[in-house]
């Protein structure tokens, strides 16, 4: 999937303006301009299918490099993975609550911890408890389980057992996107089958799925007890990829840099919009948002590099 790293751009960012949706009360007291309502109501509903497209191509990309490999693609698969998503976490998270110590009045590590254990409100990166799982289930079924279409049931029965769980103890961005992950999966080892059927019939398909997303995303406006949001948030990762057969994803030094601290533009985000809650304030809205997004890629930047170089002592 060639737009990969083309999406890694994009998504961080729609990321930080959800967020910034979210806490708009403490990043704006003053009042918010007409353009920030407006890039607010067009991205700020956006979180869970961002994450949702997130996770679709966590799955395709772990299925693919499998499928490519084999078995061989499990030899240090825990150290590789777990170094990639763990090292970057850890420093974030850890810096983020010595933050959130000195600037939010009243602020406890240990009780935020403890209601992260109750409720799942902890930090906005959740999701990378959520994938690391993932990795966990995608590594035991595809490693003991030979035949694929098994183990990729199996993965099917494991995430939703995990989905499962987290309805019952925590809020539901904690599992609304998770079968993403698992459609990731499918799509992939179905891709040549899929592409050969519909052969000829790509735009007609991407109209009707186009068509039925529209339909869905209306619908709770008509009907609030009808949460077809959570079907949107399914179809779409296949929509996007569907229709990016049709198109040359950009590329450039600009996308390959932007795309390579994507991670930690997820990650470290929470970071500068925490100060920007509680410290520093502006009175313009676009200088707020050029501030939040400058602070947040400088800030991935030197996280990237730092993490990078502990990468590097640990191999």
């Amino acid at each position: 999937m060639d737009w990969t790293t083309f999406f890694k751009v994009i998504l961080p960012f729609i990321i930080v303006v959800h967020h910034i949706d979210h806490n708009y009360e403490h990043i704006f007291p003053n009042g918010i301009s007409r353009i920030g309502i407006v890039l607010l109501g067009n991205f700020g509903i956006l979180g869970a299918i961002v994450v949702g497209i997130f996770f679709f191509i966590s799955g395709y990309g772990l299925m693919s490099s499998f499928l490519k490999k084999g078995d061989a693609y499990f030899e240090g698969f825990f150290k590789k993975r777990f170094v990639k998503l763990l090292v970057p976490f850890i420093l974030v998270s850890t810096i983020e609550q010595m933050v959130r110590t000195q600037v939010i009045p009243d602020y406890s590590v240990t009780e935020s911890f403890l209601k992260f254990l109750s409720s799942g409100f902890f930090f906005v990166q959740w999701f990378v408890c959520v994938l690391l799982f993932f990795y966990i289930f995608f590594y035991l079924c595809f490693k003991y389980v030979k035949d694929r279409k098994k183990a990729a049931f199996l993965l099917l029965l494991c995430v939703a057992l995990l989905s499962l769980f987290y309805a019952y103890m925590y809020t539901e961005h904690w599992w609304k996107s998770n079968l993403c992950f698992v459609i990731g999966v499918f799509y992939c080892m179905y891709e040549p089958y899929i592409t050969r059927k519909l052969n000829g019939k790509w735009k007609l398909i991407i109209s009707f799925l186009a068509i039925l997303v529209a339909v869905l995303t209306i619908v709770p406006r008509f009907l609030p007890q009808l949460d077809t949001i959570k079907i949107v948030i399914l179809i779409l990762p296949v929509l996007l990829v569907m229709t990016t057969y049709f198109f040359t994803a950009p590329k450039g030094r600009v996308v390959e840099f932007f795309s390579k601290i994507s991670y930690e533009t997820f990650l470290v985000h929470s970071i500068v919009l925490t100060l920007f809650s509680y410290v520093v304030s502006f009175s313009s809205t676009i200088l707020t948002f050029f501030a939040i997004f400058v602070g947040t890629y400088v800030f991935a930047w030197i996280a990237n590099l730092i993490c990078g170089k502990v990468n590097n002592l640990l191999k």
